[in-house]
This record gives C-alpha cells, structure tokens and sequence, in this order.
C-alpha cells in the first residue's frame, strides 16, 4: 500500500525533510560542545534548529521520530541509518537514552535550546536526574517528549513485543535485500541460516501476542514493495499458523518458506518486474513461473528443507487451475496459509499499475474467492485474527469521533475493539478510552477510514 494508504498521507521528500532535522540538530550540538555559551555560533545553530523544527511543526502539527538498532521511524516512514549524519543521530539520542522524541505544535525558542543542552549532558549526569525523560518535564518543557518505546493503552502481555516487532521487521527487510541481491547476481540463495533465525523470532512474537506484527507490517512504510511482501507475508503467515497449533519446528519452517515464498520473482526480467502497465501474454507466461524458478533454486539449496519449494511452487494458487480440477490434488496446508497471507498483501500495497486498497475492501474482494482460491475455515481463521480493520488503523466513528482498531472482535470481525483518541468535539482523549463496538451504539459504529495526520495520533503509540 502506498505510505498515504497506510500512514494518512506523505509529502514528497519526508526522508530530506527529516535529514533536516538530523543535520540542524547535529550542527547546534556540535556548536554547543566546542563554544562557550552565547558564542554566535552557538546562537545561529540554535536558531537554525528552531527554525527548522518550526516550519516542519506548521505543516505536520506534530514531530514524532524513533530509533532503533539500524534505522529511524519519521512518523510511520521508515529510514535506514545508512549514512554518517543519520549514525550520529542514532548514536547521541542512545547515549541519552532516548529511544523516541517528540515535538508538538506551539514549540518555543527556549524549549528548543534546553533540551539540546541535556540532551548534551553525560549519560551518567542524566540517569542521576532520572533520566531524560523525567529531566525533560521537570525543567518546564511541555513541548518536547523524551521516552522509551513501550505499548501504549491497548495493553498486552509483552511490554517489549511491539519495539522487538519493529526490529524484527528491519531485519527481515535487510535480509529479503541480501537473500534476492544474490539470487540475482548469480542464481543461488544464501542468507539460510539467517533465514531461519529470523522465522525463529517471528514465531516468538506470535507466540507471546500477534497484535504487534499484524500492526507493524500494517503500518510500516518502504519503498521497494519487493522486500516489504515478502516480510509482510511471513508476519501474517506465522500469525495464522500459531493459530492453527503446529509444533515449533513446523513454525519455525512454515515462516521460512513464507518469507521465502517469491524468491523465483528475481529470475523476472526488472523491465517486466516494474512495468507501469498491462502485461502482454508472452511476459505474464514469464510471471507465472516465478513460483516454479523458486521452487527449483530452493530444492537445490542446502539446508532449506522441503517445504519452502512446495511453497513456492503452490502459493500462488490461481495459477494452478489444472491441478484444482484434479481431484486428487490438495495443496500443502502451509501454502493455502501463505496464499491468504500472499493475497491480502498485495492489494493493500502499491504496485506500478494501482493504488493500494483500504483493508476493508481488501477483505470483500477477497471473500468472493474463498471456496476457489482459499479453504472457507482457513480464510475464516484468518478473517477472525486480522478483522476488516486490522490493529493501527485509524477510523471515524458515527458520532465524528476518531478512533484507532487495536484488537478484532472474533465475534464480529467489522466491529473492533478500539481505542477512542479523539472526541466529537475535536479534543484528543488521553489516555485513550477503550471500546468494544459490538457493545456499543449506533453511534459509535465505523462510517470510514480515517487520515491518522487529521486525527493527530500516531497508531503505534496506542496499540
């Protein structure tokens, strides 16, 4: 899906818009720590970061960015610390402890320059104050938030599983990168073991509370659709499969051939790949046998095991109306799982020749193939677990009130448990409240999806 699908909305340029802010923040704390106080210097990078800070404020109302092992989250867009000026920045906001910071609407000159001067001081100073983050409020400074990611009002059993998700996501992406770079480079796949253990800590997750990595998977913004599929299907594919109760091991290799699931697309010719437009016959002869390329590169490969090949050959069940008609025939469980998983992803993303579509919609087309393409008590499991409105996504209520889906309704996958952020009036409710819409009126029944930049709460943050 396209990062104003899923996100509410992007201007052109938010990675430069946010290595803006790196680079002013960066250049007034290296004035601060080589001049004394007042210094010209020192006063030009504290104008030039508030002014920096201000103009963004205006047209966003609100600053969020997050920081974790190798990349930053500007908002819901995903940035990899891929660059000198981005390592500093993720090296002094860890050495401060900070994991999140946020800026709001109404900041002034005087907060901006206090909290670069903690932010400045020395970790051990910091942490005999109580942190930065308790540092922060205590010096009057109401505009700058300082924390630590932890879930918010939704409450789930691991404090740590939504910041562990999110990592788990950046290194799926870098892996998918690595494992497709060589395939096409020179026709083999390597990463296996990497492979593997990354599977192991989706399955960990899933355990443990599947919320985070349907929200993440959700949520999250690249690029290059190629790596967030193939990572956005092992996430929905393991939920699904921790469901159904299959042993550890059966998870472990399910979430491997998941993740693993398109590998024979880089066999694809790029000019077919990424063609804005309608395929001829000749070249989608030359997509549809993606699935039979992976299959035959993964039984090659040692180590993998043998159901990623059957994965990759079957998952794409459309594909194979010769074998439905057999009636001797019945895919492997584990690629009707990915098939659902396959499906539903990409028409929630953006592709050359279409926009994403909203989950709602994503769920109605893809009930009109469930007894043809996907077993109805399979998609029934799945429909159940991800809802029509999936964990993090933003919705307006009847009464024109905002609210963001935090867990599904078995009972009524339409009617979600939600967390209520904004009032009828327009005033944000924090702490959000909680409401099961099954239980509730008329009302406060959903009329749409909502853009989350006009609601003014990010989604992760109440999850």
């Amino acid at each position: 899906m396209s990062t104003q699908d899923r996100t509410g909305g992007r201007s052109p340029g938010t990675r430069e818009e946010f290595q803006a802010i790196a680079a002013k923040l960066l250049a007034a704390a290296q004035f601060l720590q080589i001049y004394p106080p007042r210094h010209p210097h020192v006063e030009q990078g504290f104008k030039e970061l508030y002014g920096q800070l201000s103009e963004q404020l205006q047209r966003r109302g609100k600053i969020q960015l997050a920081v974790a092992p190798t990349e930053f989250l500007f908002g819901s867009i995903q940035i990899p610390i891929d660059a000198e000026l981005l390592e500093e920045l993720a090296k002094l906001l860890k050495a401060a402890g900070v994991q999140k910071l946020e800026f709001t609407a109404g900041l002034e000159e005087w907060e901006t320059r206090k909290f670069l001067n903690l932010l400045l001081l020395s970790p051990d100073q910091l942490w005999a104050m109580g942190g930065l983050s308790e540092v922060i409020p205590a010096e009057g400074i109401t505009h700058i938030v300082a924390s630590m990611i932890k879930l918010g009002a939704g409450g789930t059993t691991d404090p740590e599983s939504l910041f562990r998700t999110w990592e788990a996501y950046s290194t799926g992406l870098r892996l998918v990168q690595s494992i497709r770079g060589r395939v096409r480079a020179d026709g083999t796949i390597a990463d296996v073991e990497e492979a593997k253990d990354f599977a192991r800590e989706l399955v960990e997750l899933a355990v443990t509370e599947t919320r985070p990595l349907l929200a993440v998977q959700a949520l999250k913004s690249h690029d290059d659709y190629s790596y967030t599929h193939s990572v956005n299907v092992a996430m929905i594919t393991v939920a699904i499969a921790t469901s159904l109760d299959f042993p550890p091991d059966h998870l472990h290799d399910i979430g491997v051939a998941a993740l693993l699931h398109d590998v024979g697309k880089e066999l694809i010719p790029l000019e077919i790949l990424h063609k804005p437009g309608k395929l001829d016959d000749e070249e989608w002869v030359i997509v549809h046998r993606h699935g039979r390329d992976g299959a035959r590169m993964l039984t090659s490969t040692p180590g993998i095991g043998d159901l990623a090949p059957v994965v990759s050959y079957e998952h794409h069940l459309a594909y194979h109306d010769d074998l439905r008609d057999d009636p001797d025939w019945r895919p492997h469980l584990a690629s009707e799982i990915v098939c659902i998983a396959d499906v539903y992803d990409a028409l929630r993303s953006e592709r050359p020749y279409r926009e994403g579509l909203a989950p709602d919609k994503t769920m109605n087309i893809m009930e009109e193939d469930v007894g043809r393409l996907f077993d109805p008590d399979l998609f029934m499991g799945f429909l159940r677990m991800m809802g029509y409105y999936p964990p993090g996504t933003s919705l307006e209520l009847a009464d024109g009130s905002a609210a963001i889906a935090y867990a599904t309704n078995p009972d009524d996958p339409k009617r979600p448990h939600v967390m209520l952020v904004k009032s009828a009036e327009g005033r944000l409710i924090d702490p959000p409240e909680h409401l099961d819409l099954l239980q509730s009126g008329p009302e406060r029944q959903i009329t749409g999806i909502a853009d989350p930049e006009k609601v003014g709460v990010e989604p992760l943050d109440v999850l």
